[in-house]
């Protein structure tokens, strides 16, 4: 049973029936109300008696054990409306609710933005144009896919632009099939100039044979470098196979041995590694409001960044632009030679494609993909018409596909639902701590 909350309890029953209670609060609250008919009876009491300043209290123990089987009374509830239960809930106890209205809207949203994460992805086709050595979401190309047939998609490109046409085939796990992909200038073939021609394969994906092996959310393709002066129309021929939880793990173990058979460092689309520091916008951030800066693998560097005068809230540093791992020593932030700011790793968010290794101690993070984000807590900083440098000390190291896997399942985890699968969260936290102790120089 989970522990008792308020307000929570205005939208969840968190007491059990066979709860206990003293015979003088029944006979103050009236006992069960006629008005609940078949069910929520106690829940309305229980209400009733908060309402009269009873406190519940949990006790500590399990006490008895609850059977429900087919065909009772709670699993026949389970597909019922609630909304005419909860509306008489709210006429009996409407000064409760009321009181508390906020935080329960506020509560209900939340719970709409965890619902939305536990469905699943919808496939679709994202196609990212290069700005130097930039890939924008904001000004990515979109287009839903169909799963299980092949379909043929064609996209208008803007000019000018020049190098790696970025495609993200899908944005689940799963198989895709490429039965033609070219790049037109009108009639005329800008990609690929002969048969020879191949593209490249990088993010959470593996070529397989005639397909390629999507283990991961973030699979990607790379054509080579192209300086197009003029539109240009993409044209891509494909079938999609999204994968089951039961497949998803045969295909991890595949992905796996393929990278034993033929182990290949991640591919990085521009050949080179950059750090990409974004400045907030009204809780926005944008490709315009961000800076780059290059950086070197397997070497510990210091990174300094002059900071804009107008910024407020919490800056966001992607460490890297490819799959890798990243430890950060120490972030702060400086005014002339006066430090006013250090992180506190422990309050770091990890976010995007990477996990945090653990929530104590140094700031290591694992990318899986090639948009690794942390949201550092600089909210509560004055930033206007000061001078202000951030520095950051860190090193960047290879990740192998296997830790990269595994981050992001146990990512995937945490974020559709951590309580139910805790057993499975251990083993692949183990199998994290085993791939990380086995990374090459360490």
């Amino acid at each position: 049973v989970p522990p008792y909350r308020f307000p929570d309890i205005l939208l969840d029953n968190t007491i059990v029936a066979s709860a206990l209670f003293r015979r003088s609060d029944w006979e103050l609250a009236g006992g069960y109300s006629a008005e609940f008919r078949s069910r929520w009876e106690d829940y309305d009491f229980w209400l009733s008696l908060i309402e009269r300043g009873r406190v519940p209290y949990r006790i500590p123990e399990v006490l008895f054990y609850y059977r429900q089987r087919a065909g009772s009374m709670t699993h026949r509830a389970q597909g019922m409306d609630r909304a005419p239960l909860y509306e008489l809930l709210f006429h009996r106890h409407r000064e409760m609710y009321m009181e508390n209205i906020g935080y329960l809207f506020q509560r209900i949203a939340t719970l709409e933005e965890e619902l939305q994460l536990r469905e699943p992805e919808r496939p679709q086709l994202q196609i990212f144009v290069p700005r130097g050595v930039v890939y924008s979401e904001t000004d990515s190309l979109r287009r839903p896919l169909r799963t299980g047939v092949w379909e043929t998609v064609a996209i208008e490109l803007p000019a000018p632009w020049e190098g790696r046409l970025r495609i993200d085939p899908m944005n689940v796990p799963g198989e895709i099939e490429i039965a033609e992909l070219r790049l037109l200038n009108g009639d005329s073939a800008v990609w690929p100039e002969s048969p020879l021609d191949t593209f490249e394969v990088g993010g959470t994906a593996v070529p397989a044979d005639d397909r390629i092996l999507a283990w991961g959310a973030d699979p990607q393709i790379y054509l080579p470098r192209i300086a197009a002066n003029e539109p240009l129309c993409l044209i891509f021929e494909m079938r999609i196979s999204p994968y089951s939880p039961s497949a998803g793990g045969a295909a991890s173990a595949w992905a796996r041995l393929l990278e034993r058979m033929r182990p290949v460092e991640p591919f990085d689309a521009n050949g080179a590694l950059s750090l990409q520091v974004f400045f907030p916008d009204n809780q926005t951030y944008s490709e315009e409001r961000s800076v780059y800066f290059p950086l070197r693998r397997d070497v510990w560097q210091t990174v300094r960044i002059e900071l804009p005068e107008n910024w407020r809230g919490a800056l966001r540093l992607d460490p890297a632009n490819g799959r890798c791992c990243a430890e950060i020593a120490w972030v702060r932030i400086d005014e002339g030679e006066r430090t006013i700011w250090e992180l506190d790793s422990g309050e770091a968010v990890a976010g995007g494609t990477s996990l945090r290794m653990s929530d104590e101690g140094p700031l290591h993070i694992v990318a899986w993909g090639s948009d690794p984000q942390i949201f550092l807590p600089t909210a509560n900083l004055a930033t206007e018409g000061r001078k202000l440098t951030l520095a950051i000390c860190l090193r960047i190291t290879r990740c192998g596909l296997e830790l990269a896997m595994q981050a992001e399942a146990l990512a995937s985890i945490r974020q559709r639902g951590w309580k139910a699968i805790a057993g499975q969260a251990r083993q692949i936290s183990a199998g994290i701590a085993t791939a990380w102790r086995k990374r090459p120089g360490v």
